[in-house]
């Protein structure tokens, strides 16, 4: 015996509404990738990059993104060497801030944490 034999066919009828939007003017991003390479040393120290860091860059207005999505993090900057300098910055800024509260971190921080100590040493 089947769902089909138990239950009646049933049917409905939903009624919705749809409304529009105006959408903004079109508008062009660009996008590619970077790749900061192991040894790197972060504004001149004390903390090193000790693996490859694949980074994607974007444009925002007059502004670059460089985002590192394995702990989400970005850097923004005029420049792509601001931006990649502010990543960096941020990386480690975001490490110190984990650890500070590592006795209640959430499992994604925890997470977040372990990469972090993999990538960064002093």
């Amino acid at each position: 015996m089947t769902t089909a034999d138990v239950l009646p066919p049933r049917s409905e009828t939903v009624e919705h509404k749809v409304e529009t939007l105006p959408t903004p003017e079109p508008s062009s991003v660009e996008v590619g990738i970077d790749v900061i390479p192991r040894g790197t040393l972060v504004a001149g120290g004390p903390w090193k990059i000790t693996l490859d860091v694949v980074v994607e860059l974007r444009r925002e207005g007059a502004d670059i993104v460089a985002i590192y999505h394995e702990v989400d993090e970005y850097g923004t900057g005029k420049t792509h060497e601001e931006a990649m300098t502010d990543l960096l910055l941020s990386l480690v800024d975001y490490r110190a801030s984990l650890e500070k509260r590592e006795k209640r971190l959430p499992t994604e921080e925890q997470t977040n944490l372990a990469r972090l100590r993999l990538l960064l040493e002093r």
